[in-house]
């Protein structure tokens, strides 16, 4: 994975100083200190899972204590959410796998599936009742979601950082079975499917390659080289374009690679902020919004020109994008701030922050709940937060149940 990543699954990395870590038993950095460190985060010799390599320490207690406000009083930018209800905070969480790391919600069949990096499994979740009605083995590290909204079956990317590739798994929608596992490149980091062309594309970071998957037979039909370490994508559903973003060595510019999905040819490369590593495109602006995790900003690019139109600020470290298309209000987590900034896609305006007592990682909206489901991989979570009129400048929290 990459170092600009808070809860680095596989740092493979180079460390200021020129240090070259090979192996690692027990070490705990700060964020801030890995935020200083330095990049050359490429794959080492031999590979090394996460778990022999240098790790955030994801155990420690969360930092903010519970907090309970006055809603008739308060702003959104006071709202936290806070997990421990045993002390008097005002939510809880859904408890699913360990370090749940990439999140999706099926609108059609109102569940929200969330891959554990941690238990190689996905999650399912009932929306309308908040509670795990499945849980389904995959292959070895599970790190993203799609979902083929034809036949509703779902494509769950497997890291398998042991080994020289990686893997797709096919979950049947209507039993929760994997049907089949297709190999890609290394290390696959993002999924998307492509419903005009029954398409599904991976994004696979070591080999810094996209895989183009035929849906209706599982089969690979083209790889793609895009730029360095490719760990997100969305498409342009007015223009069939597919954005990657290209996450870069961390103290470098990154760039997003527009693919013509006709032919899967690379037409256009963006230079965007540091460390991107989310995208997520709106047809009602038609503009791609990209996260820069290391620059604590969102580049704004136009779907007509493929060019940066506009960068705004963030909170610290935005990991993960979603989007609202009923309303055009736009969510980013902010894994260093503990937050989610709330933002008027349709002026580029950042309208206020949501406090998360826990760090924030991935993140989807249920739209007809009026709900935001956000991953919290240090408390092996889900929380729940409750979206009324935006207008209103509150938010609420509502019921999040833990799985028994």
């Amino acid at each position: 994975m990459k170092l600009s990543d808070l809860f680095n699954k596989n740092l493979r990395i180079i460390f200021g100083l020129g240090l070259v870590v090979t192996s690692v038993t027990s070490l705990s950095i700060t964020s801030a200190f890995a935020a200083s460190a330095v990049a050359g985060y490429g794959s080492l010799t031999p590979k090394l899972s996460y778990r022999e390599v240098i790790r955030l320490d994801t155990t420690a207690p969360l930092k903010h204590m519970p907090i309970t406000h006055d809603t008739t009083k308060m702003t959104l930018a006071s709202l936290s959410v806070n997990p421990d209800v045993s002390k008097g905070g005002n939510t809880a969480s859904i408890r699913v796998g360990s370090y749940p790391d990439a999140i999706l919600y099926d609108a059609k069949e109102n569940l929200v599936y969330v891959a554990n990096y941690d238990s190689n499994t996905v999650s399912v979740i009932k929306a309308s009742d908040s509670k795990v009605v499945d849980t389904v083995k995959v292959e070895t590290e599970p790190d993203a979601v799609a979902l083929d909204s034809d036949t509703g079956n779902i494509y769950v990317t497997n890291g398998n950082s042991r080994a020289k590739f990686g893997t797709v798994s096919v979950i049947k929608a209507s039993d929760n079975k994997v049907v089949e596992n297709i190999r890609v490149g290394s290390y696959p980091d993002a999924i998307l499917y492509d419903a005009k062309e029954n398409l599904v594309y991976v994004a696979n970071y070591d080999s810094n390659t996209v895989s183009v998957i035929k849906a209706s037979d599982s089969k690979v039909v083209d790889t793609v080289k895009v730029g360095s370490f490719p760990d997100a994508l969305s498409l342009n559903t007015k223009t069939n374009l597919v954005y990657v973003v290209n996450d870069s060595p961390y103290i470098t510019q990154g760039t997003v690679s527009v693919i013509k999905a006709s032919d899967n040819k690379v037409m256009d490369t963006v230079k965007v902020g540091q460390a991107p590593n989310a995208v997520i495109y709106s047809p009602n602006t038609d503009m791609a919004y990209v996260t820069n995790y290391a620059s604590n900003t969102i580049s704004i690019i136009s779907g007509l020109k493929n060019k940066v139109i506009k960068t705004i600020a963030s909170g610290v470290q935005p990991k993960d994008l979603s989007i609202d298309l009923k309303t055009d209000i736009m969510y980013a987590a902010n894994s260093g701030s503990e937050s989610i900034s709330e933002i008027n896609a349709a002026n580029n305006n950042v309208i206020s922050s949501i406090k998360i007592l826990g760090i924030p990682y991935a993140l989807t909206i249920d739209s007809l709940s009026k709900s935001i489901y956000v991953t919290i991989p240090t408390a092996n979570s889900v929380y729940v937060v409750k979206i009324p009129d935006y207008k209103s400048r509150y938010r609420q929290v509502y019921k999040t149940i833990r799985k028994k």
